[in-house]
């Protein structure tokens, strides 16, 4: 039996680059917990690319055809599992505004009709 389709879709990174992940973080760890913040955000090609700077600091670039967000975290002492959540909610957040951006603009050059005409007021000379 085949699960039911989903509703709001799934955005599945179309790249996901990992480079010098800090220790307490797995690939596959991170891959699935940023595929779950993601899931409801439709079929939008997006690249990732997440590198860990040292143990405390990770920067991530999000690229999809509106345009480039990039981030970089300094985490304090934090457990790993925080550290994790934050991230993946961060990259989150940054599609989501991407993701705006870009329906924002669709919708401000849209084929909508020019506002009616109105009359210019009339002018009256002051003496």
């Amino acid at each position: 039996m085949e699960p039911a389709p989903s509703d709001t879709g799934s955005l599945h990174p179309s790249t996901l680059r990992l480079e010098s992940l800090p220790a307490c973080f797995s690939a596959e760890q991170l891959r699935r917990r940023i595929e779950s913040e993601l899931t409801g955000a439709g079929d939008i090609p997006v690249d990732i690319e997440i590198r860990g700077l040292d143990e405390a600091t990770v920067e991530f670039t999000i690229t999809t055809d509106t345009g480039t967000a990039r981030r970089r975290f300094e985490f304090s002492a934090a457990a790993c599992e925080t550290k994790l959540r934050v991230l993946s909610l961060s990259i989150a957040l940054a599609l989501e505004a991407l993701v705006t951006e870009k329906a924002l603009s669709t919708s401000a050059t849209a084929d909508t009709p020019p506002p009616p005409a109105t009359a210019a007021a009339p002018r009256v000379a002051v003496a």
